[in-house]
């Protein structure tokens, strides 16, 4: 192979080496590194369809809303669901979970809340070297009544060490 040949497949070699660490970073958010910026994921959710005002959702009875399935470094995070009642019904019951490859990742969180009440659930959860950018989802089910609960926002953060 001639010593231009060699460079050329160098250069190719090292294109597609910084094309790939700028889609990597992409994924953790828009950040290069191990560190992402608090986030609002309630847009990204599934299922459809949302409020298209604000992406909150009525939840329903014994229908999961989920997602977005996002790639975390490894690191300590908060996840925070913030939830109300819909106006109907005079109580409600939601649980809540973070998930990676289908395995839950922070304790069950189980919401319990009268009318009027307003709820901001948290969970923490780590994301080890094992499971650094794993699909994450972020996963909310009403349990008790039907329409009962808005989920209006759902937002990761990472936690500093010591919080």
């Amino acid at each position: 192979m001639t010593r231009q040949r060699l460079v050329g497949v160098g250069v190719l070699a090292a294109t597609l080496v910084v094309i790939l660490f700028l889609g990597y970073g992409q994924r953790l958010g828009g950040n290069m590194g191990n560190h992402i910026e608090p986030q609002d994921v309630t847009c990204r959710l599934q299922p459809s369809p949302a409020s298209e005002r604000d992406c909150s959702r009525v939840l329903v009875k014994d229908q999961i809303v989920y997602g977005p399935y996002l790639a975390l470094p490894p690191g300590a995070y908060r996840a925070e669901f913030e939830l109300e009642p819909s106006g109907r019904c005079t109580t409600g019951r939601v649980r809540i979970d973070v998930s990676a490859f289908s395995k839950r990742k922070a304790p069950l969180v189980v919401a319990d809340f009268a009318l009027g009440g307003h709820i901001l659930a948290r969970a923490d959860f780590k994301v080890g070297n094992d499971l650094g950018n794993a699909p994450f989802e972020f996963r909310t089910l009403e349990t008790d009544g039907d329409g009962c609960a808005r989920l209006k926002a759902v937002r990761i953060s990472p936690l500093r060490t010591g919080a």
